[in-house]
């Protein structure tokens, strides 16, 4: 009888490790590179809504993130802050709405930013990648 539980034992500890081992993330892998959204002069972009696009295994995979008022911006895929997945992403920007009742953030982010298709910005991204820069035209030409 004791060993018939010894191996009940085995056998619960053998199920409970393949669980938590299949419990972990399914998704491609994340990198933490930091960004930053500039002007062609170099002034930074505030305010600004930065979203990346890939295509991986035939799935869309997009990253998030906000400029801050430097300019630079910390990109979210599937958790807070976990990074962006390597890959050619296109990329969009559009200005964050302004509180209501406060001042718009100027100079605007132009609006051919606004969609991938338009936007004629691009990027590439490798687990090497140290800093995304990403410059746009503050006439959107």
């Amino acid at each position: 009888m004791s060993c018939f539980v010894f191996r009940s034992q085995q056998l619960g500890c053998l199920l409970a490790i393949l669980f938590l081992a299949g419990c972990g993330d399914t998704g491609p892998k994340t990198y933490k590179i930091p960004g930053k959204l500039v002007y062609e002069d170099g002034t930074p972009v505030p305010a600004a809504s930065v979203v990346f696009q890939t295509t991986l295994d035939g799935q869309v995979i997009p990253a998030r993130g906000v400029s801050t008022p430097e300019g630079q911006f910390e990109l979210t895929t599937f958790n807070d802050g976990d990074g962006v997945v390597a890959g050619e992403h296109d990329v969009a920007i559009s200005p964050v709405p302004a509180p209501e009742g406060a001042k718009p953030v100027q100079p605007p982010v132009p609006s051919k930013y606004g969609d991938f298709a338009n936007s004629g910005l691009r990027t590439s991204v490798t687990p090497e990648t140290k800093e995304i820069v990403i410059t746009i035209d503050r006439l959107g030409k």
